[in-house]
């Protein structure tokens, strides 16, 4: 049995470039979630939004394509903030104040195939606050 090794294979990477680590967001504010990928093979992204008090993550955005050039493409979200306080502290023994500086950003990148597919690639875990 013959093995061919691909030397110059690049693992798809994401980086999250906005918003900056430590970033103060405000509810009802339109902030621009912006992401640099790199490498091919992935077939969509996920970008979610966690909280670490509550251990809890929620989906923001969902992007499919078959083509990695055209999903490399997109590179940026113009996420309008909700009230993320209320959002995340609803049916939990949680205040506002408790989970308010404990938010971050996450983008996965995703591969579909026939076993299911699965997460290839996960971003910087970018922590933020939030105001209301």
């Amino acid at each position: 049995m013959r093995v061919k090794v691909l030397s110059n294979l690049t693992l798809p990477s994401v980086t999250i470039t906005s918003p900056s680590s430590g970033a103060i967001l405000t509810s009802g504010i339109v902030s621009n979630i912006l992401w640099s990928p790199s490498g091919v093979g992935y077939d969509k992204y996920q970008i979610v939004v966690g909280n670490t008090v509550i251990n809890t993550e929620r989906q923001l955005y969902d992007r499919v394509s078959t083509i990695d050039t055209l999903l490399a493409s997109y590179t940026s979200f113009p996420w309008n903030v909700p009230n993320l306080l209320t959002d995340f502290t609803s049916g939990t023994a949680y205040t506002p104040d408790q989970i308010k500086n404990s938010f971050y950003l996450q983008i996965k990148m995703i591969k579909n195939d026939s076993a299911g597919g699965g997460i290839i690639a996960l971003s910087n875990k970018v922590p933020f606050s939030v105001s209301n």
